[in-house]
C-alpha cells in the first residue's frame, strides 16, 4: 500500500499541469483567481498542489537583488477533522451567547456587507473622468464635450451618491449600537449592481478600446492604462461576495418590507 502523502517529485508526469498553473497564478492581468483541482481519490491532487506550491517564488527578491512577486503559500487540510464528533470546547472560548452562532455569524456577515464597495466606485468615476478629459473625440475635441458621454458620467456619479449615503447609514447605526442588517444589505445589493452597470456604461463609451487590457503597452494614459477594462471585470463577482443579489433581495423583502416567503 502506497503511502497516501503528497510528494516532492513529478512521479505522475504533472509538469505540463504544473507550468500552466504556474503562468496563471503569476498574471497580474489574471488577478483575483480563483483555481480548482478536481480528481478521483488518489489521482495526485495534494501532490499538484505540492508540486506548484514548491514551484512558486517565496523570496522577494532575486539572486541578483531585482524586486519580484512575493507569494505566501496556506495549506489547510479540512480531511483532517472529518470524524470528529462530539467535540468538546472550553467556555470561555464561546463567542455571543449559548445556542447564538447564528446571530454571532449573522453580525459578522452584516459588517462584511457595510463595507459596500463605494471606494470601488469612486476610483472607478476617478478613471473614467480622467479617460473623458484626455480622450479625443471623433468629432474634435475631448470625449467629455461629447453629451451622451457626459449622461453616462452623471448617472454614475449619482449612483455614487445614493450608494455613499447608503453606507454612512449603516455606519451610523452600528455606532449608535443597533445591528443595520436590511440597512447594510440595501447598501451592498445597491453598491454592487451600480458597480456592474457602471462598468458596463463605460465599457460601452470606450467601444473598441475596452477591449485594451490592463497592462497591454498600447493602453496609454489616455485610456487610463486598461483600469476601466479591469475593473469592469472585476466587477462582475461583486454581487456574489457578501451574499448573492437574489439572496439579499428576499433578506430586504423578508426582513425589510415584512412580505411573506415564497420559497
Amino acid at each position: 500500500m502506497w503511502a497516501d502523502n503528497e510528494t516532492e517529485i513529478d512521479l505522475l508526469g504533472f509538469d505540463f499541469l504544473v507550468d500552466s498553473l504556474l503562468v496563471a497564478l503569476t498574471e497580474p492581468r489574471l488577478l483575483p483567481l480563483t483555481v480548482g483541482v478536481l480528481g478521483d481519490w488518489g489521482s495526485g491532487k495534494s501532490s499538484l498542489l505540492r508540486l506548484v506550491r514548491d514551484a512558486l517564488p517565496t523570496a522577494s527578491v532575486d539572486e541578483q537583488g531585482t524586486p519580484m512577486a512575493h507569494y505566501v503559500c496556506i495549506d489547510f487540510s479540512p480531511w483532517q477533522f472529518e470524524h470528529y464528533d462530539d467535540v468538546k470546547v472550553d467556555d470561555r472560548f464561546r463567542v455571543g451567547e449559548v445556542d447564538g452562532g447564528w446571530k454571532v455569524m449573522l453580525t459578522a456577515l452584516v459588517f462584511e456587507r457595510n463595507s459596500a464597495w463605494y471606494g470601488e466606485l469612486v476610483r472607478l468615476l476617478d478613471h473614467a473622468l480622467t479617460w473623458a478629459r484626455t480622450a479625443p473625440s471623433p468629432e474634435g475635441g475631448a470625449m467629455i464635450d461629447d453629451p451622451l458621454v457626459r449622461e453616462r458620467l452623471a448617472r454614475i456619479a449619482i449612483g455614487n451618491e445614493v450608494s455613499n449615503l447608503l453606507g454612512w447609514r449603516a455606519a451610523w447605526m452600528a455606532a449608535e449600537g443597533t445591528l443595520p442588517g436590511v440597512e447594510g444589505t440595501m447598501a451592498k445589493l445597491f453598491t454592487t449592481e451600480h458597480y456592474q452597470f457602471a462598468g458596463n456604461e463605460l465599457i460601452d463609451a470606450l467601444g473598441a478600446d475596452g477591449l485594451r487590457r490592463h497592462g497591454d503597452p498600447t493602453a496609454g494614459p489616455d485610456l487610463v492604462h486598461g483600469w476601466i477594462e479591469a475593473i469592469y471585470r472585476h466587477c462582475q463577482v461583486t454581487t456574489i461576495y457578501g451574499g448573492t443579489s437574489e439572496v439579499l433581495r428576499g433578506i430586504i423583502a423578508e426582513r425589510g418590507l415584512q412580505l411573506p416567503r415564497n420559497r
